[in-house]
């Protein structure tokens, strides 16, 4: 057993990229705004990143075509990388970038409201139903942070409440998408199709970056942004930050968070999501003009303690956690007797 497993400076570096890497794409888009419109930049993104990993996949020879498949990966990518990204993409417009990654880890509460399946467990269990009202509390201090506070502007905090709305829409729209992932994959094993007829992840991923690549294209084509771009206008630094995003963001994150997913404990895989948004608090507050203030901190504590009472169900379960309550239990004997 111990042969087939990982080599531990192999997880330790994935583990670095999926809590770095990914915190800092919220930064490197509001770079990456500078030189490229919003729907261009997502295109440029997308466009490019699945062009790299659909090659990478045929030169790997993994099958690259199942209609049924491919119909799920481009709900899935139309949900994920374009509803979603395009939000935030969008709000970085106005919001701050830490901001912005502080309302997509509230994504975690939308779990727990639309997952029709799992209300019973979920509203029966109070860690969860506190994690809700933290979240909800959360998401409202930053909503009266961005369109009340005295350093903002009414025009600046009327698009600030429109790009928070737009995000709330956003994390809906993700979770949507994950949760119609998750229980079409799990209809599939029920079904029992074989494993010959399922796409590598890999290449199911480059079929919702050609979805949402498509459909950004379709849109910066429509409502004028490549009449309006121009290659010259854009800075190396421009080019260096879509560059980051579509090969350290978009394909080797990606990669390493799938790579995670089968060699680590999926519980243990989603602490990307306390990690994340620090990051992008950290690079905002440091390497650019954002304003970060005490009460965008107070809400970016408030909701990773949601998320954490929100997972509580799941975290008590583990190895760490049951070390912990076990020792305060004989703590407390001991203290007794």
């Amino acid at each position: 057993m111990k042969g087939n497993q990982p080599n531990k400076w192999s997880v330790i570096f994935a583990y670095f990229v999926v809590y770095v890497v990914w915190g800092s794409t919220y930064f490197f888009i509001d770079k990456a705004l500078h030189g490229f419109s919003p729907f261009i930049l997502g295109s440029f993104r997308f466009m490019a990143a699945s062009t790299i990993l659909m090659g990478f996949c045929k030169m790997k020879g993994y099958k690259l075509w199942n209609k049924q498949v491919i119909k799920q990966c481009m709900f899935t990518g139309f949900m994920l990388l374009f509803i979603d990204m395009a939000g935030i993409i969008w709000s970085e417009q106005f919001l701050p970038s830490g901001i912005v990654a502080i309302m997509a880890a509230s994504a975690a509460i939308w779990f727990v409201v639309l997952d029709k399946p799992k209300w019973k467990q979920n509203f029966s269990s109070l860690p969860t139903i506190l994690g809700l009202v933290f979240g909800f509390l959360g998401v409202l201090m930053l909503f009266y942070e961005q369109t009340s506070t005295a350093h903002i502007d009414p025009d600046q905090q009327f698009l600030n409440m429109i790009g928070l709305i737009v995000l709330v829409f956003c994390s809906i729209a993700w979770t949507l998408g994950s949760l119609y992932s998750k229980y079409a994959a799990d209809k599939q094993k029920k079904e029992i199709v074989k494993s010959k007829e399922d796409l590598h992840i890999m290449v199911k991923t480059a079929w919702q970056m050609i979805t949402a690549g498509v459909l950004f294209n379709l849109v910066a084509i429509c409502n004028g942004e490549y009449a309006r771009f121009n290659f010259s206008n854009v800075a190396t630094q421009d080019w260096l930050s879509m560059a980051y995003l579509i090969t350290f963001g978009s394909i080797l994150a990606f990669g390493s968070y799938v790579w995670l997913l089968q060699v680590r404990p999926a519980l243990e895989v989603s602490t990307y999501a306390y990690v994340n948004p620090i990051v992008a608090v950290a690079l905002s507050y440091f390497f650019t003009d954002d304003v970060v203030t005490e009460l965008q901190i107070y809400g970016l504590i408030v909701i990773l303690f949601s998320v954490l009472l929100m997972n509580w169900s799941l975290y008590k379960n583990t190895k760490p956690i049951q070390k912990l309550i076990n020792l305060t239990n004989v703590k407390r004997y001991t203290n007794a007797h």
